[in-house]
């Protein structure tokens, strides 16, 4: 082999940890006369641990692997750690032995990237996945590649495609419209949700009801946890777009989607403004009832004491726990129409709100099931079990349950919760991320690079009788690991169909997939962005997960091909936000510039020649004052209006005949209506003959014009609802079916 190959692969390896995919390799093999030998997609392993645990939490002496949890005598555990379609799934990557024609010699040189798996075999070796997708084939091998060689995996893409080939773009509300992924079975959902049930009614409901301490409150002292440093009311413009109309919406109140317009038969959902910027929305598993039920955190702050300016904080914010002060998360109730849709006379209503004194809740994610639905009666409501990160630095896991009024106007109920049964602190370091592996199972990131999981049926997952009361319990982990050298963004698994797969987004800009069964072995990087991802999710019905890319693009990592990039759909401003259905393939997709569109990948996943159809739901725009707004007064200086001697004629002869309490204050306008196009993933200009280039252009947009939340209704007969939060304190609810 010629030397200069050898370097080239070696500094590869050395930078980046993994070999460069098909284009690399033609290259490399037609510069060698075409070798027939496969290229050799290798990941580095980590070293193995040899079933040392590592320290953990200052708990040294609870610190126990995962296997030997698994094997420890008396131990009884309801409900599956890695739960529906776990056991039959095949590992991320295929296995090769030493003996095969695709394996390598050992002591070559060049093998910086490749490592034997001690856990496995003295020979064996571990490699990204499948064959580069060839050139012939068609669709068959696209298919094989993708999704895997077997007849039952092309059986169930095929159905998946059949069945929604003709939503292009927004989900369709029709019969058969919604349902759930091929890739999971009825079966292993009801065995999931009888596995949780049984765990429930044994050990749960025990395990909170005496380790859970709740009070109610007064109205008068229940909403002080709802202070926030935002706006009392904001303007806003809805509406035709040649004759918008202005409203001005206060603090918790709402406004109807159709309102603004002439034609309202077509439009189902609300505006609400709670003052700040929304930090997280989910809806809640209510699969059987009517009533739906949204929990929603916005940007909360202790309103007391010295307040730090911006990049004045002595800590690095990001890296470090807050003092606890009351913050609050809101779980309002919609009530549907009989054909499932958002009701247009009963308007949403702020039902329960959860007070604590832990700081800010930054994230939180329903169990998947309700544990128990026998409690769902005309006295109680039950929503099941939310896991929470609070800005104090723990993760506490609460179970809601709240009396049902039978009032026709009932009062918001205001619980202050002071201690959970369930609560994790870490040792150095904060929580980042939590996602459900399954409806007993909880897996957690830090800033540190760490990853953990904890399964709630396991014995020692709550605190024993002879634990003293008072004293803070802190469950040991079944999992604990470092899986990246530096901060953790984004963490997503593969449920319901994958899931022991996680995949992880790092300040580095790469993305991890990572298999909870063995992680030393299975462990797959993605390209390298040079800008992190704030935002990630698991598409069940492409098999892959999807994140933005570097600058406008949204791209998919097939599950068996996670090293490779499958774009799909386009925003004209650098992707912020994107959330997956578990009951519909569409995907929404929200920019820094407010635009919210929603695509159907799917066709465009198999047939990559296709250019994808794209509808944009609505685009949301935020301006300052206008005494903030620099006005050119010269060719070259600017200057802010309130600076200005005298107003110039030109450019604000339209504001003369606008109210000043309008310019004095920020202003919002909502657009709508906009039809479905099909778009051109490459920005190209053509000046003659010459090649088409990819424009690199990312535009600054005021920070609170962008979409900071969104989500789908999992349930099945409302999986066309959806939640879009923004940063200036609005939260759009609507009905998007068509």
């Amino acid at each position: 082999m010629p030397r200069a190959r050898l370097q080239r692969r070696a500094a590869q390896a050395k930078n980046y940890e993994y070999r460069q995919y098909e284009e690399d390799v033609s290259r490399i093999v037609a510069e060698d006369g075409g070798s027939e030998e496969e290229p050799y997609y290798m990941v580095k392993l980590r070293p193995e641990d040899d079933g040392a645990a590592d320290e953990y939490m200052g708990a040294a002496e609870q610190h126990e692997d995962m296997m030997a949890l698994d094997e420890a005598e008396g131990v009884e555990e309801t409900g599956s750690q890695v739960p529906i379609g776990a056991e039959s799934t095949p590992p991320i990557t295929p296995t090769r032995t030493s003996g095969s024609r695709n394996s390598r010699p050992s002591q070559t040189p060049n093998r910086a990237s490749t490592t034997k798996a001690k856990t496995r075999g003295v020979n064996e070796l571990r490699d990204r996945g499948p064959d580069v997708i060839a050139k012939t084939g068609g669709q068959h091998n696209r298919l094989k590649i993708l999704f895997g060689p077997t007849e039952e995996e092309k059986r169930r893409t095929l159905l998946t495609r059949d069945h929604w080939s003709t939503q292009e773009t927004l989900p369709e509300r029709d019969a058969g419209g919604l349902r759930h992924s091929y890739n999971t079975s009825e079966e292993a959902r009801k065995r999931e949700i009888q596995n949780v049930q049984k765990w429930y009614d044994r050990v749960g409901k025990k395990s909170f009801s005496q380790r859970q301490k709740s009070t109610s409150l007064a109205r008068e002292t229940g909403e002080g946890y709802l202070a926030n440093s935002g706006s009392t009311d904001i303007n806003m413009l809805m509406g035709a777009f040649a004759t918008p109309r202005m409203y001005t919406l206060k603090q918790g109140q709402h406004l109807s989607t159709a309102l603004p317009f002439l034609n309202r038969e077509n439009r189902h959902g609300w505006m609400l403004y709670l003052g700040t910027g929304i930090q997280d929305a989910q809806w809640a598993p209510h699969e059987h009832e009517r009533t739906q039920y949204l929990a929603v955190a916005v940007e909360q702050k202790r309103m007391t004491g010295h307040q730090n300016k911006l990049l004045e904080y002595s800590k690095a914010p990001a890296f470090n726990p807050t003092k606890q002060f009351p913050a609050s998360i809101q779980i309002w109730a919609l009530e549907p129409t009989p054909t499932c849709l958002p009701s247009d006379r009963i308007p949403p209503r702020l039902a329960y709100v959860i007070c604590a004194e832990w700081g800010a809740p930054e994230q939180f994610r329903w169990c998947p099931f309700v544990p128990d639905e026998s409690v769902q009666d005309m006295d109680t409501i039950y929503l099941g079990l939310l896991a929470g990160i609070w800005s104090d630095g723990r993760v506490r896991i609460l179970d809601i349950y709240f009396e049902n009024s039978k009032t026709a106007n009932p009062e918001t109920k205001f619980v202050q919760y002071t201690h959970a049964a369930f609560e994790i602190s870490f040792r150095d370091t904060v929580p980042t991320c939590l996602q459900w592996l399954s409806a007993t199972t909880l897996a957690v990131t830090t800033a540190s690079g760490t990853i953990a999981y904890w399964t709630l049926s396991h014995s020692s997952a709550f605190a024993p009788s002879s634990h003293p009361a008072g004293n803070p319990y802190n469950p040991p982990p079944r999992f604990h690991r470092v899986v990246a050298d530096t901060y953790i963004i984004t963490l997503q698994s593969g449920f319901p169909s994958q899931p022991h797969v996680v995949s992880i987004g790092t300040a580095s800009g790469l993305s991890i997939l990572i298999d909870l069964r063995d992680p030393s072995a299975d462990t797959c990087l993605s390209p390298r962005g040079r800008v992190f991802n704030t935002t990630q999710a698991w598409h069940e019905h492409t098999q892959s997960f999807v994140h933005p890319d570097e600058y406008h693009l949204l791209r998919h990592n097939p599950l068996r091909r996670f090293y490779m990039n499958f774009n799909t759909m386009r925003l004209e401003s650098q992707i912020v936000r994107c959330a997956t259905s578990p009951v519909h393939p569409g995907i929404l997709v929200g920019g820094a510039d407010g635009t919210v569109i929603a695509s159907n990948p799917f066709m465009r996943f198999l047939n990559y020649k296709l250019s994808p159809w794209q509808q944009t739901w609505f685009r949301h725009e935020w301006r300052r004052s206008v005494s903030e707004i620099p006005l050119p007064i010269g060719p070259q200086f600017s200057a802010p209006l309130s600076q200005l001697s005298s107003r110039p004629t030109t450019p604000l002869s339209d504001l003369d005949a606008v109210p000043d309490g309008v310019l004095n204050k920020p202003l919002v306008r909502i657009t709508e209506g906009y039809k479905v196009q099909q778009i051109n993933l490459i920005n190209s200009q053509k000046p003659g003959k010459e090649k088409a280039v990819e424009r690199s252009l990312l535009t600054i947009h005021e920070e609170k014009s962008a979409i900071s939340v969104l989500a789908w209704n999992p349930n099945l007969r409302y999986g066309t609802w959806a939640v879009a939060g923004m940063a200036d304190g609005l939260l759009r609810i609507e009905d998007v079916g068509v």
